[in-house]
């Protein structure tokens, strides 16, 4: 069963443990960060980490609506669901695409519902299968930074500092990818471009989002650098269409 990544921003010990033991106890797998207030998981924080986040409104310091305002800035995807004691903020929670309104003290069922509802837009998103050993694996596509051929090994590089090894080759994953946001920018690699920073044009290297360095082939180095650049600029034109 494929992993929920769960983030939990809780300033009330009882009810957080309370919520940890019902997702601990749920027949979800789970990976659970926790959180005590808004300003440590906004520090910790990086677009398409999660698959849901479980925040709640009142807090010392930040309160829950000003971090999920920030999260929305970096990542219009992930579903959030608001933990109160007060229905107050119903309509700005709403405004920020919450999944669900849960009211403290938190039920089972609430809890269970929104992993669910988090479940199933986990699956609704474009996703690679690939068989690694005996199982297939199932990964998002937003959840890849890059692919290297590394032998006959391929090394898939997943947020969070994963790394997958499958007995593939780049050449037939890529036929599933291309055309869906990723680049096949040298012989051994295979880039995500939505998690591109910039590109290093004396050394020929993608500049990715979490630090790490992606080759280029030098020859068709500038149709390279267009293709990323045609992608930047569709973003941008999704994100207005978006707007208006």
């Amino acid at each position: 069963m494929q992993t929920l990544r769960i983030a939990l921003c809780e300033d009330d010990k009882e009810e957080q443990q309370h919520v940890l033991q019902v997702l601990e106890k749920s027949h979800f797998a789970t990976k659970i960060d926790v959180f005590a207030n808004g300003e440590d998981f906004l520090q910790a924080f990086q677009p398409y980490q999660y698959d849901l986040i479980l925040m709640d409104i009142f807090m010392d310091g930040l309160t829950g609506i000003e971090v999920i305002t920030k999260v929305r800035t970096m990542d219009n995807h992930v579903p959030v669901a608001f933990i109160t004691s007060s229905m107050d903020f119903t309509r700005e929670s709403y405004r920020l695409d919450a999944i669900k309104y849960i009211e403290k003290p938190a039920t089972k069922k609430s809890i269970i519902d929104t992993l669910q509802m988090a479940r199933m837009k986990q699956l609704s998103v474009e996703h690679l299968e690939i068989r690694i050993q005996n199982s297939t694996k199932i990964y998002p596509l937003h959840n890849i930074l890059y692919m290297e051929q590394k032998g006959r090994n391929l090394l898939i590089y997943l947020l969070g500092g994963e790394v997958v090894s499958a007995n593939k080759k780049l050449s037939d994953v890529a036929e599933q990818l291309l055309g869906k946001g990723f680049l096949h920018c040298h012989k051994s690699y295979l880039v995500n471009l939505a998690h591109v920073r910039g590109i290093n044009r004396e050394l020929c290297l993608f500049e990715m989002g979490d630090g790490s360095k992606v080759y280029i082939r030098q020859r068709g180095f500038w149709e390279i650098q267009k293709e990323f650049e045609d992608y930047l600029f569709s973003t941008e034109q999704e994100v207005l269409h978006g707007e208006t």
